[in-house]
């Protein structure tokens, strides 16, 4: 009964730390995505306000 106990933890675990680790990787795909859509937003607005005022 011990080692069935010990293997369930090891798989909660293991499995808590891959939801972890998906969650982490998911949160940097974003954060790129955002900076990324922040960014592109961005030049449009610069280079029609460079050529908007000559």
């Amino acid at each position: 009964m011990h080692g069935l106990y010990k293997g369930v933890l090891t798989f909660c675990a293991v499995f808590a730390g891959l939801i972890l680790a998906v969650m982490g990787l998911w949160a940097l795909v974003g954060v790129a995505c955002l900076c990324t859509g922040m960014v592109l937003a961005d030049v449009p607005e610069r280079i029609g306000g460079r050529y908007g005022h000559e």
